[in-house]
């Protein structure tokens, strides 16, 4: 079975991923223009697992998560770990000549997995279609809001010259990278901001080598955020909340019910946009494959009532929730890049 564009464009016009909480959704915008990229999902072919098989996997999978199979959990102790990780990629990026975005490419991507489309699993050869159709996700659905500010500032009479898209828990900063080289998002400026001293030396060390000025990166703890310096003037506050967009990608996963913090730190702020790629619990479907996401969320302290924390404020007026998809791809255990767009209302 092959993975393309119309495959993808199939599903999502289906409307079997659609949630009573979806709101007004974006990706009926963005699918028409993922079919001018389906080029990079037809390199490769997947094969679907039987239907029995599927069964049994999923049923011995869930068996072992109520038994207490030894998965780690999240949490502020694990920062070593990552700090370790990005470390690997920063290595690859100081030995290689050229700036290789495929170099920053975490390495909890790996080749020849189990990975999950709509409500069914696939064998994947290399690296799968997980990585490329996210990237592909990212950078569409910001390019398809920075359309929408634009359109809409002309019409205020705003005058905002360039764009800013600042990524929490951005790792080693492939996404922002990888946006700043492809021009996704024309002349914007990108900041990275993460807990692991490794990310900010990832995105020192490209700057350095490309000489590049728009992109850097700042510590940041979702468990205890605070202002960047650079971001505490007057005038860096006016321009987050006149020209800023906040984004997350899988990394908003790792704080568990720990997220009241974060989404206060957003409304102080009153960036442009919040949006979020993460694995929402609330928008998996009932099926077997959203039932073993949600346990092995809860297992490994996974987010865990964010949405509904949204939801909440949005019900005292403090914010106003815009979109909120479920996106219907992952792994073999989640379905981690479910879509919720927010902003702090005035």
């Amino acid at each position: 079975m092959r993975i393309s564009g119309a495959d993808l464009m199939a599903i999502w016009k289906s409307g079997q991923l659609k949630s009573s909480r979806t709101r007004t959704p974006v990706l009926t915008e963005v699918v028409p223009l993922i079919s001018g990229h389906s080029r990079h999902l037809d390199t490769f072919e997947v094969e679907p697992l039987s239907d029995a098989h599927q069964e049994e996997l999923v049923a011995e999978m869930l068996r072992e998560i109520d038994e207490g199979a030894a998965l780690e959990k999240t949490g502020p102790h694990r920062k070593a770990r990552w700090e370790e990780g990005w470390s690997e990629n920063l290595n690859l990026l100081r030995k290689s000549s050229d700036i290789e975005v495929q170099a920053l490419l975490p390495k909890y991507f790996r080749a020849n997995q189990l990975q999950r489309f709509g409500d069914k699993l696939h064998r994947t050869s290399d690296l799968g279609f997980e990585p490329i159709f996210l990237s592909l996700l990212v950078d569409l659905v910001l390019a398809y809001e920075l359309s929408q500010l634009r359109a809409f500032d002309k019409v205020e009479g705003y005058a905002v010259n360039n764009y800013h898209f600042a990524e929490f828990g951005c790792g080693t900063g492939h996404h922002l990278i990888r946006l700043l080289e492809s021009r996704f998002l024309g002349n914007s400026r990108f900041t990275g901001l993460d807990w692991a001293e490794s990310s900010q030396e990832i995105i020192r060390a490209y700057a350095k080598k490309t000489g590049n000025t728009s992109i850097s990166g700042f510590n940041f703890d979702y468990f205890s955020p605070t202002l960047p310096i650079p971001w505490r003037s007057p005038d860096a506050l006016k321009e987050i909340s006149a020209s800023t967009v906040f984004f997350t990608v899988a990394s908003l996963e790792q704080i568990g019910t720990k997220h009241e913090a974060f989404i206060d730190f957003c409304l102080d702020l009153k960036p442009r946009m919040v949006i979020h790629f993460e694995p929402f619990s609330e928008l998996l479907g009932d099926d077997p494959l959203g039932e073993l996401s949600r346990r092995y969320f809860k297992a490994r302290d996974y987010l865990q009532g964010y949405l509904d924390a949204l939801e909440k404020r949005e019900a005292l007026g403090q914010l106003r929730i815009h979109s909120a998809e479920r996106v219907g791809f992952g792994s073999l255990y989640t379905e981690g890049y479910s879509m919720v767009r927010w902003s702090a209302e005035s």
